[in-house]
């Protein structure tokens, strides 16, 4: 059996084109409204699930958090319709992710981790891991087709198992790994639940978090940036 290796990298709209759109109001032009209430962002995704005359459903996820290193033992699609994922508070979640292609071509797969604000929205077809949240009960909106059980003739899920080859995503920050870590988007803080392999960086800061230092810098994450400030130092 076959061995792989996958590692998130930041989250952008040019690495995820192939996949789908970013939910984001990062580098988007907005109209005030409400007597300048309020700054409207239009149309920041599309919608695709009109086929068979579906209509668009919203649902919340309530998400569990996963343990690192990740075995990806699977990947599913929806090849009639997009699924876009919104979280709810700040957290970030990573999506594991292979092109929209009859069958998926694990030499294409790729993992990419949020900031905590960013959503995705899946194209039609996109092969990718159910929901992977760094957070125990994580609220996620969810807007896909509605599926009408009755009624429906489409596929809505097409799932294969990825028996002949073994797939784990681990977390890595440049030098540093860490596994298993929770997001407080309250304070503001990591909370490390196992171990920090921490190396010397060039122009590196501690900051405290919780009772463990922890090395920082703007620039992190291959950029597993997950956009916390910590002030001016």
């Amino acid at each position: 059996m076959k061995n792989m290796r996958l590692v998130p990298e930041k989250l952008t709209e040019d690495n995820f084109a192939v996949f789908g759109e970013v939910v984001s109001i990062q580098s988007k032009q907005s109209k005030t409204i409400n007597n300048g209430f309020a700054d409207k962002y239009a149309d920041i995704a599309s919608l695709d699930t009109s086929e068979d005359q579906g209509q668009t459903s919203v649902h919340i996820f309530v998400a569990k958090s996963r343990q690192f290193p990740l075995h990806i033992s699977m990947l599913e699609k929806h090849p009639f319709f997009s699924q876009t994922f919104i979280p709810r508070h700040s957290s970030p979640f990573i999506v594991v992710v292979a092109p929209p292609e009859e069958n998926p071509s694990i030499e294409k797969l790729k993992a990419f981790i949020t900031n905590g604000e960013q959503g995705i929205s899946y194209s039609r077809g996109v092969w990718h891991f159910p929901l992977i949240s760094m957070n125990d009960n994580s609220q996620f909106i969810v807007i896909d087709r509605k599926h009408n059980e009755e009624t429906d003739t489409i596929e809505q899920c097409k799932e294969v198992s990825l028996d002949n080859i073994s797939v784990m995503l681990e977390m890595s920050i440049a030098s540093r790994t860490v596994e298993g870590f929770i997001l407080d988007p309250g304070a503001l803080q990591f909370r490390l639940r196992a171990h920090v392999q921490c190396a010397v960086w060039p122009e590196a800061r501690e900051e405290s978090v919780g009772e463990i230092p922890v090395s920082t810098r703007d620039d992190d994450v291959a950029g597993l940036e997950l956009g916390l400030n910590f002030g001016n130092h």
